[in-house]
């Protein structure tokens, strides 16, 4: 995204959405017990998105999906 940091796009959002601005984050454990493929606590850049504003969980999606078939 060509986005200055902290703004969201212009236009009406999509129904339902809201914005998440890009930003970084240490992502990753330094943790004795944790894998080698969480290893080692880096940096990590992510470009703005819109997000559903409802919270929707892994069970609601699965009960929609066979509710449908």
């Amino acid at each position: 995204s060509d986005l200055a940091p902290g703004t969201a796009p212009s236009g009406t959002p999509p129904p339902g959405m809201v914005w998440i601005p890009a930003g970084e984050f240490a992502m990753g454990s330094d943790d004795p017990d944790a894998g080698a493929d969480e290893r080692p606590v880096h940096r990590v850049a992510v470009h703005g998105f819109w997000l559903d504003a409802t919270e929707v969980t892994n069970c609601q999606v699965f009960e929609l999906r066979y509710e449908n078939d």
